[in-house]
This record gives C-alpha cells, structure tokens and sequence, in this order.
C-alpha cells in the first residue's frame, strides 16, 4: 500500500512539472501545453444554458482530450475499459442498495436501524460521484455537476459520521450474537441442570409423600381395627350389663370391662390428638414443681393391674440420692412413663418389668439436672432394623407387631418428640428374645425443699375440692341430655345445688332471674357446642354484661385454638371430655379460691 501511494505521489508531481525532460531518449513527459488544451474546434459547448453551466461553457475539457498516447491520439481501449469496469461497479452498487432497501422497507418501522440505511445512501451516492461521474467525464466535462452531486454525498455522509456509536451496535453483531448464543447455552445448561435437580426433588418428594400416604393409609385402617375393638367390647358388655338374668357380681365384672375398654379407647384418642397438636406446633408444656415419689407411686397404681393380669412383675424404683421435687411439666413426664411401661407390659409374655428413676446433676448449679428414666422389660426385643421403625410415626416395629399386640404406632414418636422438647431425648437397646431397655432424658430443675414444706398433713385434716363445693349454686350450661344427667348426678352427690339449661340464651336469661330472685349462681359449668347460642359467645356475653361469676368451659374440642378462643372470650378454666370429674371438682375448688383471694385483695 506504502509503494502504491509513492507511486501516485510521484506521478502527480510529474505531470504538474510543466516541461519536465524524460530521464531518458527513451522516455519522453508530456507538456502541458501539448495535451488536454483547450481546443475551441472541438469544444463542448452545446448552447444549451442549463448543461452549458456544468462545463463552464465549454471551457473544460472531457478526459478523452488528455488522455492520450505519445502520438497524441485517445487511448480508447483503456477509456472503454474504464467505462466498462465502471458500469459493472455501478450495476453492483445499486443492486446491493435495492435489495438493502428492500430489507430495510421489510422490517416494521420500530424496527428500522436507519443507521444502515444513511450507510445505502453513502454507497449509493460514491457510486455516483465516484464512478458515474468519471463515466460523464470521460465524454462531457460537467466538473460542476460533480459539486452538487458531492452535496447529498456530504450530507448523509456526515449525518452518519455525527453518531457512530448507534452503529457500533451493528458492527458488533456477528460477536453479539456468538456471545448471545454462547450465554443462551450456558443458560439452558443450567436450566436443564436445574430442571433435573427439581425433577429428582420432586420424585423423591413424590415417594415421600407415597410412603407417608401408605403409612397413614396404614395407620387409619389401624385405628379402624382400634377403635372398633373396644367399642365392640363396651356395646357388647353393656348390654350383658342390662340384661336382668346377670347376678351382681356379673354386672359389676362386665361394668369394669366396659371402663377398661373405654380408657383404652381414650388413650387411643389422646395420642391421636397429641400427635396433632406436636405436628402443628400446638403442644404446650409446664413447669410446674412436683415429687417424682409421688409420680413413681401414681404410675404404678396406674400399671400394676394391667402387669398381674400378665403375670408379670413390675417394679418402679426412685433413686435414694434423687431429690424429692423437681421441677418440669409431670403431666407430659408420666404420659412418657405410661407409654414405655405399657409398651414393656404388652410385648413382655414372662418375666419383669423394671423401671429405675434418677436425677443427674449436670448444670453449673445443683438445679440444674436431668431427669434419667430406664424401662427394662423381658419381652420380645427388637432387631437393629426394628429399632430404626419405632420412633416413626404411624409405625410400628413390623405388619404383625401390629396384627398380633395392636397399637395406634404413635406411643413412641409422641414420647421421643415430648422428651425433645422437654430437653431432653429417648433411645432404645434392644436384643431380640431378650427384651429391650428404653432410656429417657429429660431436663429439670432440682428443688430440695425446706422439710416443713415437703411435710404431708393428714388427710382427715385438709379440705378437699368436695368440701369447697358442697352447698354451691351451680348453673350446668349442657345441651347433651345424656351428658346433662351425668354431670347432674355427680354434682348432687356432693351436696352442690345444680340447675342445668340446655343453650346459652337460657343460660343468660336464667343468670338474670337468679339475681333477681336474690339467689345468684356461685358458678356457671359451660358447655362449648350449643345451638342458638354456644359456650363461647354467652361466656363473652356475661362478660360484656359485667358479671364476676367463675366460668369452667366443658368441650370435647382438646385442641389448644380453642382454649385460647374460651379463655379470650373471658372463661376461668377449661376442661376437656370425657369428663374426669375429681379433676374438675379440683379446677373448680380453685377457680372459686383464686376468685375468693382476689376479692380479698
């Protein structure tokens, strides 16, 4: 490129040198004043004013006039060569600005890059002033018409140069796209990456749920069989109990049949219900001081008929070095010792059932402590593979565990899950054919009391709930009749004075009368589900009313939502059914304290 622009330089300067010698006799340089001459004969002047303007009239000279060979003729073969190559140009030119403007007219008018298009009108407009206009000026020297056709030229030339960054977008387009396709792979790499994680989530989400969908298929036909089981039993010994042919002894023996399989069913439902309440979140836990001699005494109260029905021994030892109170919730600590001693007792055929109590100090301060429970039993123990089942929910350790001893499968979770939340944590060493020995944790606080505090006072000489109530104006809030004469019955055997109604209007409008009649109710035992009115809103209504009276709600409903709905709307207490009716005489005995004590105040 260097030696081509000498070359023109060099040129140039040589026909500018007027009456330059040849370097040599061989070589010879024109003069200016032998060629391109202005040669009036052949003039180009053609009298027409409009075309006469471009050539100056006649005063310029076409380009055949110069060039011209050292005998001074045109050199037409390279003059139509020009032309020729020329037109082939042009013909290319306007095809590509035809087919670009085709393109360009093609596209919807927001889409249009009018930059490309300024770039047609360039190409098209150099092939004018460039090629058209040596074509013209090889025969018509109309050097002034190559000014104005240079004007348009300038001008889109210019408004494109004004902003090339608008087309810098175009010229990176070839590369933008690559990149554009590059990151489009990259993306659906990952899409499909992504795509095959979620899919494999969800199929292992989906058998999740399958198994928990069989288990809990399992466990509602268990409860089926459960369920059905005692309430066989209770229809079936309560009619032997009704038959008039059965002596005494018969019908208390079938009486007894029919509580044990009615505890039984409650058991059922209590776990079922506990599981909920765990699974939602629901549970709710105290922490409350209590003797764990008493608690060891109460669970074998609870379990020494059901162990000497089988044949077994049980025995409940409380460490010596154990301090006599702790504190932690007893409620939820004897639901544990009830599920793993009963679990020991159902599946232990011969042999013993121990259970061995201890406190562990393990904090800081002596209160600091643990609750260490061991349940021994000689019964049929469990494989390492059984032993991974039975904290599952709904599970058992296998199918005929299940056919041959019955269970609800969800004894164990629940315990584990209360141990856990308590603190603390359950485990099991098992050998099968040998027995197993469940160990529970559970975090408390030690709490030796002065002996004068711990001291028990005769029974002769303490008031018991009974005593509190006798006497008392009770308004029974029951639309159940059944329920009604039971709860009735109860309440007349300890010398209360019941008046039962059957839906919160009456319950209202009999408060009203009480008043008025200057015999007013000590106490109102409410009911939840009523028609017309129901427990909830007529205790909000005696509340709204202004009346002091202690409120005991009575409900089935054993779901923490609806403790919370009985105590907002202004109850005092709240019971469960079926009822435990000395449990009740005790909430009902200190509500009516607490009211008593507040008063004094």
């Amino acid at each position: 490129m260097s030696a081509l622009i000498v070359l023109a330089l060099t040129s140039v300067a040589v026909i500018a040198y007027n009456g330059a010698s040849p370097s040599s006799s061989s070589a010879q340089v024109w003069r200016n004043d032998q060629n391109c001459t202005l040669d009036h004969e052949h003039t180009s002047s053609t009298g027409i004013g409009f075309l006469d303007f471009f050539t100056a009239d006649g005063a310029y000279m076409p380009r055949t006039h110069c060039l011209v060979t050292q005998q001074g003729n045109t050199d037409w073969f390279w003059v139509w060569t020009l032309v020729g190559v020329n037109a082939i140009v042009i013909l290319g030119y306007i095809r590509i600005f035809i087919f670009w403007r085709r393109a360009y007219l093609e596209e919807e008018p927001h889409d249009r890059n009018t930059k490309l298009m300024d770039l047609a009108w360039i190409f098209l407009l150099c092939a004018f002033c460039g090629y058209v206009s040596s074509i013209i000026l090889f025969f018509w020297p109309a050097y002034r018409l190559l000014a104005l056709m240079l004007i348009p030229l300038g001008f889109f030339t210019w408004k494109f140069a004004s902003n090339l960054d608008a087309f810098k977008l175009s010229l990176s387009a070839k590369r933008l796209s690559r990149e554009l396709n590059e990151s489009l792979h990259k993306q659906n790499e990952r899409l499909e990456k992504e795509i095959a994680s979620k899919t494999e989530d969800l199929e292992l989400a989906k058998q999740h749920a399958d198994r928990a969908n069989k288990a809990k298929s399992d466990f509602l036909a268990r409860m089926s069989h459960e369920i059905r089981t005692p309430m066989s039993a209770i229809l079936g010994y309560v009619d032997l109990a009704l038959e008039e042919d059965v002596s005494e002894e018969q019908r208390q023996d079938h009486l007894r049949t029919v509580r044990r399989n009615t505890e039984h069913l409650l058991h059922i439902v209590n776990d079922v219900l506990d599981f909920s309440k765990i699974e939602s979140g629901a549970m709710t836990y105290e922490s409350i001081s209590f003797s764990i001699r008493t608690l060891a005494s109460d669970l074998e109260h609870l379990m020494i008929e059901k162990a000497r029905s089988k044949g077994i021994d049980l025995s409940i030892k409380v460490d010596d070095a154990a301090p006599d109170q702790i504190r932690t919730d007893p409620t939820r600590v004897l639901q544990i010792l009830n599920n793993l001693v009963g679990n020991a007792i159902k599946f232990t055929q011969h042999g013993s059932v121990k259970v061995e109590i201890a406190v562990l100090h393990v904090g800081p301060t002596p209160s600091d402590s643990i609750l260490e429970i061991h349940v021994k039993d000689t019964g049929i123990g469990m494989t390492p593979l059984q032993r991974t089942r039975i904290f599952t929910s709904f599970s058992q350790a296998n199918a005929n565990t299940t056919r041959k001893y019955g269970g609800s499968g969800l004894g164990l979770s629940i315990s584990r899950r209360i141990a856990r939340d308590l603190g603390g944590d359950l485990t099991v060493d098992s050998v099968p054919g040998e027995g197993s020995t469940f160990i529970a944790y559970i975090s408390c606080k030690a709490e030796d009391l002065p002996e004068d505090h711990t001291r028990t006072t005769p029974q002769s000489s303490r008031a018991t709930p009974k005593d509190a109530l006798r006497g008392l104006h009770i308004l029974l809030v029951e639309d159940g009749d059944d329920n009604a004469r039971l709860i009735m019955h109860k309440l007349n055997k300890i010398k209360c004075r019941p008046t039962r109604v059957a839906d919160g209007y009456e319950a209202l409008e009999e408060l009203h009368d009480a008043d008025a009649r200057d015999e007013p109710y000590q106490l109102v035992l409410m009911d939840i589900s009523m028609p017309k009115l129901d427990g909830i809103e007529a205790t909000r209504a005696i509340r709204e009313e202004g009346l002091d009276i202690p409120v005991v709600m009575l409900s089935a409903h054993a779901l923490q939502t609806e403790r919370d709905r009985a105590f907002d709307a202004g109850a005092n207490a709240y019971e469960t059914k079926p009822i435990d009716f000395p449990k009740l005489f005790e909430t009902c005995a200190a509500v009516l304290a607490h009211r008593a004590k507040r008063r004094a105040a």
